[in-house]
Order: C-alpha cells, then sequence, then structure tokens
C-alpha cells in the first residue's frame, strides 16, 4: 500500500499556486474561448431567425456580415488568451477585459438588427446573467456597462 494518498490535496503552497494558475489558464484561454465560439454560432443562427421571420425581406448579406465579424472577433480574442493570458495577468486579466468587450460585440449585432426595434436586446442580459455566479460587486458591473453600451446604442 503506498502511504501517499491519492487525492490532488497539495500541501505545498507553491505546487497549490501552480495548480491554480494552470486551472485559470485552461478556463480563460481554452474554455471560455469555446464557448464564446459556441454562442456566436448561436447568436448568427438568432441573426438568420430574424432575417427570415422578423423582417420582410430576407437580406443573406446581413448574418454573413456578422458571422465574419464575430468569428473574427471570437479568433482573434481566443489567439490575444491563448498567447498573452501568462504575460498580462500581473497587469489585467485579458479574460475579463474579452468577457467585457462581447458586450460591445452584442450591442452591434442589436444595432444591425434594428437597433432599439431588435428584439435581441436581451443579449446585454447573458453576460450579467453568467457573472452571477461570482461575485455581487462583478455582477453589477457588468450590469452597468451592459446599460450604459443600450444607452450608447439608443443614441
Amino acid at each position: 500500500m503506498d502511504p501517499e494518498p491519492s487525492s490532488r490535496f497539495l500541501l505545498d503552497p507553491e505546487q497549490t499556486e501552480h495548480e491554480k494558475r494552470l486551472r485559470e489558464r485552461q478556463f480563460h484561454a481554452i474554455d471560455v474561448p469555446r464557448l464564446r465560439i459556441l454562442g456566436l454560432v448561436i447568436l448568427t443562427l438568432l441573426v438568420i431567425f430574424h432575417e427570415v421571420f422578423a423582417s420582410g425581406e430576407t437580406d443573406w448579406r446581413l448574418p454573413l456580415r456578422i458571422a465574419v465579424v464575430l468569428f473574427s472577433y471570437a479568433l482573434a480574442s481566443w489567439a490575444v488568451l491563448y498567447f498573452f493570458f501568462e504575460r498580462a495577468k500581473p497587469r489585467m486579466n485579458l479574460g475579463t477585459l474579452f468577457l467585457a468587450l462581447d458586450i460591445p460585440a452584442f450591442v452591434w449585432v442589436i444595432y444591425q438588427t434594428g437597433a432599439d426595434n431588435s428584439w435581441l436586446f436581451f443579449l446585454l442580459y447573458i453576460r450579467v446573467a453568467d457573472q452571477t455566479n461570482t461575485t455581487f460587486r462583478r455582477a453589477l458591473g457588468f450590469s452597468h456597462v451592459a446599460i450604459a453600451s443600450y444607452g450608447l446604442l439608443i443614441l
């Protein structure tokens, strides 16, 4: 029988900190960008449904333009997170920055699909909703960014 426990409980603070950094990098540089791409695929499908069902005539250039811009943004953000997450970590959390930058991307899609008449306005709640499992202050900050972004859209 091995005297060492088989659990992942680490007593060495340096090893614990290293494991924590690895998990954080995996989450922000791999997992969240994958989810961002999945979300943008769903958003592109919503724009296609919007064009087919909400507008009088279907203009396929709009969903194509939105898809190209959103996927370019998603791939660029993934590359920045993958290559620069660790270097930028002492100064800022790039993962949080790109979560916040998703809101202007959502506002742009809302604007493209009818601005204040678009039924995609609920997109602004997505980023706030997925931050509710963090801290109240963070979720409140994201809600303020969402409200301010929508206010700028209306202006």
